[in-house]
């Protein structure tokens, strides 16, 4: 990505140069992932627009995220403060969360939040692209393990819940 702006002040992949996959196969396995991976094909302006539809979601009237309330355990797409299991906890974290499943994508968007109105699309479009990214690292891994690329396909790669945190200010 042209003027690309890292997220922290630290070593960095670059998806991009094939000399930087193949450290990223090699090392993977023999060091902690603290490194942003960049050019990992998914724009600035796409991750931009779903952090805004995310911040959307929690800036919706609290009638409308009462029903997203997890006081069904059965159901897929639950918002909860603190925890799931809020009434028994201790001690509280400061945060609200939104959490469903994305993948596969057509069995569950649906389900999703129907407002924003543009939350089915984009958070689908962005999960395929994070699902996408996944795969690629998942075969990187398994490279620097010294497997074949698609090891851990099914095993590790099967779903994807997708999980959004929003920390409001203490009342």
């Amino acid at each position: 990505m042209a003027g690309h702006q890292p997220l922290f002040d630290g070593p960095s992949f670059d998806l991009g140069i094939e000399e930087d996959i193949e450290n990223l196969s090699l090392l993977i396995v023999e060091d902690t992932l603290d490194k942003e991976v960049i050019n990992h094909g998914i724009s600035m302006n796409q991750m931009k627009e779903t952090m805004s539809v995310f911040k959307e979601v929690f800036e919706m009237p609290n009638e409308y995220k009462q029903n997203m309330y997890a006081n069904d355990d059965l159901k897929t797409c639950r918002k909860f403060t603190s925890s799931l299991r809020y009434e028994t906890e201790k001690v509280h974290l400061w945060r609200d969360s939104l959490r469903h499943p994305s993948h596969p994508l057509d069995q569950w968007q649906h389900l999703w939040p129907e407002n924003p109105i543009t939350y089915r699309e984009c958070v689908g479009d962005f999960s395929v692209k994070i699902k996408e990214l996944g795969w690629r690292i998942m075969d990187l891994i398994s490279e620097g393990l010294g497997l074949q690329r698609g090891y851990f396909d099914n095993d590790l790669t099967g779903s994807l819940i997708t999980s959004i945190n929003h920390y409001p200010p203490c009342p």
